[in-house]
């Protein structure tokens, strides 16, 4: 009867069986089975007595007598078969590993993107109401000439944010409107349709939302030659709950192949600014048929 081991000690009685017979292979043969497959109850499966079968299969087999030759050769074809699937098995391991890298990598590239996209802003910010300040308090009480204190102070409305401690998002939009009308004289329908409540909105994304707005004004005024345009806001159905949608569209001349490859600051601005807010943002255009600047702004995103 083959006497009972226990899992954790077997490896030091194959080490043992091993080096007293290096002479004798056949010996070997006989003992190294009594070692590794005695068939006293194992409470516990661990990855040692797992290795330590493998292991005994592949000494008996390969020390086994010629006239076996038949069966070693098919335990030979199954070691291969073995090593074959740990290699595949490797192979997928160290693609995955790949593959998780690389998209981490892209993470965090995104994310340093996001957060210098969000830092030019904020910069840019600072920096447009310095330039109003100084145009105003200096340049403004220096100057004789009607036409031009009328385009300074025009600048210095451009460039100065609205304070939404102080009025709604709704009415800097209506305001910005009749602004562009007068300096422009392209008539532009506006529309807010519905209970519109921009106070989940924290004051720095109703700028952003404000800024994508007056853009995209801009854009009309300096490309589309249009000469009417229209800025439709209004809650927006997702779900169980509202989104709110705005929509700046034109009668100009549209953009062909329009592409992220060929958009211009402003529309690169837009679109920095609608990840910072978390707003879905679309360009429609087509030849000769106008632009329009879809913005759906998320409430679930509003205070992020």
């Amino acid at each position: 009867m083959a006497p009972h081991i226990r899992p954790q000690d077997r490896v030091t009685v194959i080490v043992k069986i091993v080096s007293r017979n290096r002479g004798n292979p056949k010996r070997n043969t006989q003992i190294l089975p009594i070692a590794i497959f005695n068939k006293a109850p194992v409470r516990e499966i661990n990855i040692i007595s797992i290795i330590l079968r493998i292991y005994g299969y592949i000494i008996y087999y390969r020390t086994m007598p010629l006239e076996n030759a038949n069966l070693s050769g098919e335990i030979e074809l199954y070691i291969r078969l073995v090593w074959l699937f740990v290699i595949i098995i490797s192979f997928l391991m160290l693609l995955l590993c790949y593959l998780y890298l690389s998209a981490k990598k892209s993470r965090e590239q995104e994310l340093m993107s996001f957060k210098f996209s969000n830092l030019a802003i904020e910069g840019l910010e600072i920096e447009r109401r310095r330039i109003s300040r100084e145009l105003h308090d200096v340049v403004l009480p220096m100057v004789q000439d009607a036409d031009v204190s009328n385009m300074i102070r025009s600048i210095c409305i451009d460039l100065m944010p609205p304070d939404f401690k102080r009025i709604s998002l709704t009415d800097a939009l209506a305001q910005l409107c009749s602004i562009f009308i007068q300096k422009t004289n392209i008539e532009i329908i506006f529309s807010f349709e519905g209970d519109l409540d921009f106070s989940s909105f924290s004051a720095d994304n109703q700028l952003h939302i404000y800024r994508m707005v007056q853009e995209s004004l801009n854009n009309i005024e300096k490309h589309s030659g249009a000469k009417r345009a229209s800025l439709v806001v209004r809650n927006y159905p997702h779900g169980s709950y509202e989104n709110i949608l705005i929509c700046v569209s034109d009668e100009g001349i549209g953009i062909t192949n329009l592409n992220e490859k060929n958009e211009g600051l402003g529309m690169k601005s837009i679109r920095q600014r609608a990840a910072i807010v978390g707003a879905k943002l679309d360009f429609i255009s087509e030849s000769q048929n106008g632009l329009m600047v879809r913005m759906e702004l998320n409430r679930e995103n509003a205070c992020e």
